[in-house]
């Protein structure tokens, strides 16, 4: 299955790319799916995506202690658990993503444009993840303030990130059939 697999994947590359991952209106279509989806299971409201969006767009350019947190909490459809910055920027240049530490980077950037595009357009499916995730929070950080217990942020960062995966399309929870139907 894996030879065929990665047949399959070589044969629908060039059509993938062009009708989802480089194409602003599925990426667009996907946000306010997304978004309304969040909103709708009351998980977050849209003007808080609209401020998600903001936070994960800018985390293209510039590192965000806010969205690294996130990242770390696993609330990313990358499920990057327990991971520091330094092992989570270690996994970024494995995978052959672009990520911005210098000036010198912006030389690698503006050479590859679609893979900056990617990189945006995988940050703007976070903005609904990180919408919940900070919903999250301060909801569990009220519920210890009222039962009157100290507030574990750590643990609050573990459940929210959870929740945050599972807001909308919980790629993780499908197991291999679901990431391979995903590929074509």
């Amino acid at each position: 299955l894996s030879s065929l697999d990665r047949f399959g994947r070589a044969m629908n590359a060039l059509s993938r790319a062009l009708l989802v991952t480089y194409n602003p209106a599925f990426m667009a279509a996907n946000f306010m799916f997304d978004m309304m989806t969040v909103a709708a299971t009351g998980l977050a409201m849209p003007w808080d995506v609209v401020r998600s969006a903001k936070t994960t767009l800018g985390a293209t350019f510039k590192t965000d202690p806010e969205f690294l947190n996130f990242i770390k909490s696993g609330g990313a459809p990358s499920g990057w658990w327990g991971a520091t910055p330094q092992e989570s920027m270690k996994r970024v240049l494995k995978s052959g993503n672009i990520p911005i530490r210098s000036g010198q980077d912006w030389g690698r950037v503006l050479s590859r444009p679609w893979e900056l595009w990617s990189e945006m357009a995988h940050n703007m499916e976070l903005a609904p993840r990180l919408a919940v995730f900070r919903a999250q929070q301060r909801k569990l950080r009220k519920q210890a303030g009222k039962a009157g217990k100290a507030v574990n942020e750590e643990e609050i960062a573990k459940i929210a990130g959870m929740m945050a995966k599972r807001g909308t399309v919980d790629f993780d929870r499908g197991g291999h059939l679901v990431r391979a139907l995903n590929n074509y």
